[in-house]
């Protein structure tokens, strides 16, 4: 899919990347902070892996914090569930604490709401 390819910097901190690519997903540290919530407090990693598998998901990363697997550290995170035809959900929203404040919230959700790969 095209959309696999959408990088975008932030504005202002150029060292936020905004991306779609599932390769910098850091899936145990989305499951660690969305197992948090009612609906996926018991839900095993492997599960809500593929969950995310079947959805369409976006970080934000800060590519000054790169671990050892060369990945930057997400720092945001969102997820649409849809059929890619009639119904689309915009779900799992967060930034995580030390980030918050900046405006990163709305860029994240002002992306996510425009892409044409979801508004078709």
């Amino acid at each position: 899919m095209l959309w696999n390819d959408l990088n975008i910097n932030h504005p202002k901190e150029h060292h936020l990347l905004l991306s779609l690519l599932w390769e910098l997903l850091d899936i145990p540290g989305i499951h660690a902070y969305i197992s948090q919530t009612y609906w996926a407090r018991n839900m095993p990693l492997l599960l809500f892996s593929k969950a995310l598998g079947n959805s369409f998901c976006i970080g934000i990363y800060d590519t000054s914090i790169v671990s050892e697997d060369g990945k930057p550290k997400q720092i945001a995170f969102a997820q649409w569930v849809t059929d890619y035809a009639s119904f689309g959900w915009l779900g799992d929203v967060y930034v995580i604490e030390e980030y918050r404040g900046r405006g990163l919230g709305k860029w994240l959700v002002q992306v996510a709401v425009n892409l044409e790969e979801i508004k078709e």
